[in-house]
């Protein structure tokens, strides 16, 4: 099957479980997501899972937040998109979706 150029066509066992647990941690190193990944049996090699975030980054369904003060200095959320994607089909989510409301900056407020 083809899809259009800029499409993506998420896999019901191994995207949206990834997207979920974002969804459900708030924030998120991508070492944290993937031993969840490994623990409900998600995540196969880590180069797997490293080129599945990267699709869903490339995507714009997950956001990357670099953060100074942790020794990585990555974390991840999930996008207005994706949380979008996931309460289309049904999961429960009580932020916001709406475009014109900012991140109210709980990701500074957890890590300093």
């Amino acid at each position: 099957m083809r899809y259009r150029k800029g499409m993506i066509a998420l896999s019901e066992t191994r995207d949206y479980p990834l997207l979920r647990r974002v969804l459900h941690s708030n924030f998120v190193t991508p070492a944290q997501l993937y031993e969840f990944m490994k623990l409900d049996y998600y995540a196969e090699s880590r180069n797997t899972f490293n080129n599945r975030l990267r699709r869903l980054l490339a995507h714009d369904l997950l956001i990357r937040h670099e953060i100074l003060t942790m020794n990585r200095g990555v974390v991840y959320s999930i996008s207005r998109a994706g949380a979008s994607e996931l309460v289309g089909r049904g999961e429960y989510y009580s932020g916001s979706t709406d475009p014109g409301k900012d991140s109210n900056g709980h990701c500074n407020t957890l890590l300093s």
